[in-house]
């Protein structure tokens, strides 16, 4: 029978202990994102049988242009449903953006956020999105890495106000 010495070990150990986090070991820098309000795009609010589409305004508050019952009809804008099955079918803690604050809450299967009982008000400047932050169903626009912000920036004119 072979016996193994140290010296055939070695590589395995170091494998091993690089498996492993380290106090020392520096994380890779984090991507910033910016928000990017967006008011102008059309989405969709489902509301117990009924299925609604419109737009949200900067402060989260969603205005319906049009409404039918849920299977009746269909949208001519693509969309985007806020509320959609992905909340429902497995219910998740998310965020309802109203004026510069976010709530922290559910959305409950017929589509209504649900605020979380004694659950802790966050002013949205605090918030700091990652793809694995509690969402915000209602956000009146998006967050892009910062390159995609400069970008985005670079191919729209400045709009006069």
């Amino acid at each position: 029978m072979r016996r193994l010495s140290l010296a055939m070990l070695f590589p395995f150990a170091i494998l091993a202990l690089s498996l492993f986090d380290h106090p020392g070991r520096s994380e890779p820098p984090k991507q910033k994102y910016v928000f990017v309000e967006n008011t102008d795009r059309w989405v969709a609010v489902d509301h117990c049988e009924w299925h609604l589409v419109g737009k949200l305004d900067n402060n989260g508050d969603f205005v319906a242009d049009f409404m039918w019952k849920k299977g009746q009809g269909k949208s001519l804008t693509p969309t985007i449903t806020l509320n959609s099955a992905v909340f429902t079918l497995n219910p998740q803690k998310v965020y309802e953006f109203r004026s510069g604050m976010l709530i922290p809450g559910k959305i409950e299967r017929d589509g209504r956020f649900v605020p979380e009982a004694g659950g802790t008000i966050v002013p949205f400047k605090d918030y700091e999105y990652s793809p694995t932050a509690t969402p915000i169903w209602n956000l009146p626009g998006v967050f892009l890495t910062a390159e995609q912000a400069a970008e985005l920036k670079k191919r729209k004119p400045d709009e006069k106000k």
